[in-house]
């Protein structure tokens, strides 16, 4: 009873400290179960804190090679798997104790599973409802993943427009556990968005030619 009442208490002092943070907590509630799992002698050793990460990296790997396959057989899942794996920013974040991979990996995954829904047109309820539930992990590991819905959104808006029932009770489920597990919290942090972002400085030009470099480097080799 101790025990339990020590990881209890634990566990609410770490997301106290989440509630602090400006990005939602699914990444490091899994991290934390990671490291409990893996982490050397029961701590949290580098390779155990930065494995996590290198495991979503190589699930994207993976699941961008199955959505080509399934797109346009094996040559295209193998160019899509290797144009990832080689991108620069996915290599830098393959390592980060950040959410990013995984942002990655949910992001590939909601995609993939909404070309499947409305746009294949394999609406089945197990494919619809794993859209759904992906999603829903996705808004709980970055406030980013809203882009992704949005442009989801404005594909089936602007290309689709059919099965909007289905369409909008997906999307519905896939945002109501953020409305109603962490949406008070944003809330909360916008008021303090300024104490927030003072470290933020105006970026320079070495800043933006390194941005450029990290999202598009391996899109322009082609043409060196």
């Amino acid at each position: 009873r101790v025990l339990h009442r020590a990881k209890f208490s634990e566990h609410d002092a770490a997301m106290a400290e989440l509630r602090g943070d400006v990005h939602p907590p699914l990444y490091y509630l899994v991290l934390f179960g990671w490291i409990r799992i893996f982490g050397t002698g029961g701590g949290t050793g580098e390779y155990a804190v930065r494995s996590l990460s290198t495991l979503f990296y190589l699930a994207s790997v993976f699941a961008l090679y199955r959505w080509g396959v399934e797109l346009g057989g094996k040559r295209a899942g193998a160019i899509a798997a290797a144009v990832y794996m080689t991108t620069p920013l996915s290599i830098l974040v393959s390592h980060f104790a950040r959410m990013y991979a995984l942002l990655s990996l949910l992001s590939i995954l909601s995609t993939w599973l909404y070309w499947r829904g409305f746009v294949d047109g394999k609406r089945s309820r197990s494919n619809l409802a794993l859209f759904a539930v992906v999603n829903a992990l996705g808004t709980l590991t970055h406030i980013w993943f809203f882009f992704i819905l949005f442009a989801e959104g404005v594909h089936w808006l602007a290309m689709r427009r059919r099965h909007f029932l289905e369409f909008s009770v997906v999307m519905t489920g896939s945002m109501m556990p953020y409305a109603v597990l962490w949406l008070p919290t944003l809330v909360g942090q916008l008021g303090k968005s300024s104490e927030a972002a003072a470290w933020l400085r105006a970026p320079t030009l070495v800043d933006l030619t390194g941005v450029f470099f990290l999202y598009s480097a391996v899109a322009i080799l082609p043409l060196a």
